[in-house]
């Protein structure tokens, strides 16, 4: 997804009077332009796996916020972070299955099972960013190491 994707997405959804589609892309070109002031480039340099890691960060924390909520038994506020969790999603790459993660692993680590927990989890997480989520990479890694 691309930033000019982006704002034709903010288009369609203010010609669609959908003020909750609206309010999420508007929050995601935000944070898309604030990334790229913090990497030092301008917004139309900002290549798709720049923006792809701005909506996994932003999944990540709807996600968070989600469970910190319905920890504090606050429905209404979960019930809106999952509204912008599930527009998110749309414009967030498709994930790997674990059991491709597995196969990613194997295939970087191979029979090499003595190197560290941290090096092997830095090796596949280079290979595979932004297609599997941390936590299934990590998983996977322990339990190819057998840790």
């Amino acid at each position: 997804m691309t930033l000019t994707e982006l704002r034709s997405e903010m288009k369609q959804a203010m010609i669609a009077k959908n003020a909750d589609r609206l309010s999420v892309i508007r929050m995601l070109i935000s944070a898309v332009s604030y990334s790229a002031m913090n990497l030092a480039k301008k917004d139309d340099e900002m290549t798709e796996d720049d923006i792809a890691q701005v909506v996994l960060k932003e999944v990540k924390k709807r996600k968070e916020s989600i469970a910190d909520y319905e920890k504090a038994n606050d429905a209404e506020r979960a019930q809106k972070e999952q509204s912008e969790l599930s527009i998110l999603q749309e414009f967030a790459p498709t994930m790997m299955s674990e059991d491709d993660v597995m196969r990613n692993v194997a295939e970087i680590i191979g029979d090499n099972k003595s190197v560290p927990l941290g090096q092997a989890i830095g090796m596949v997480m280079k290979e595979v960013k932004n297609k599997a989520d941390s936590q299934v990479i990590q998983d996977a890694v322990k339990k190819y190491l057998g840790v």
